[in-house]
C-alpha cells in the first residue's frame, strides 16, 4: 500500500505541513489541496516535493510503483510484459 503524502512528510522530517509547503515554495492552502487529491498535482509540484522528500513522484502522488507492482504479479503467477 502506497504512502500519502502527509505520510512521506512526516517520515521526512517535516513537523508541520506550513513547514513542508514553505520549503517546496507552495501555499499551505495549496498543499493541503495536494494532500487531500494527490491525483490532481500538477506535475512540476510533484516534482518538486519528490526532490525535497528524496523519493519518486508516484510515492508523491500515491501511485504504487511500477516495479513493485511487477514483483507482486510475479508472485502471484501472473507476470505480462
Amino acid at each position: 500500500m502506497a504512502k500519502t503524502l502527509q505520510q512521506l512528510r512526516k517520515d521526512a522530517g517535516y513537523r508541520t505541513a506550513r513547514e513542508f509547503a514553505e520549503e517546496c515554495g507552495f501555499t499551505p492552502s495549496s498543499l493541503a489541496r495536494y494532500e487531500k487529491e494527490p491525483d490532481a498535482i500538477p506535475v512540476k509540484s510533484a516534482w518538486k516535493m519528490a526532490d525535497v522528500l528524496g523519493c519518486a513522484i508516484d510515492d508523491v502522488v500515491g501511485r504504487e510503483s511500477q516495479i513493485t507492482a511487477d514483483l507482486q504479479s510475479r508472485s502471484s503467477g501472473y507476470f505480462f510484459v
